[in-house]
């Protein structure tokens, strides 16, 4: 069986919550991207991310604290 690519969508309650989350990180900063995938994750209760922004999204945290499995692994 071959997998595939999700397009998801993002209504105004999670345009919210990534706002928020762009403040929470301001620090880093989070940017429209990043945000709107942890967003997504925090939503689909997705914890493993493909992202070569390894220094970055080793901090950010989605559901109850959760740190991110992230891909590809040789980058952490």
């Amino acid at each position: 069986m071959r997998g595939g690519v999700d397009i998801l969508s993002i209504d105004s309650k999670m345009q919210v919550r990534c706002r928020d989350l762009m403040k929470k990180y301001k620090d880093l900063p989070m940017d429209l991207a990043d945000g709107s995938l942890v967003v997504l994750a925090e939503i689909n209760n997705i914890e493993k991310v493909f992202t070569l922004d390894h220094k970055d999204f080793q901090v950010y945290r989605f559901s109850r604290n959760q740190k991110f499995n992230l891909l590809p692994a040789h980058l952490g």
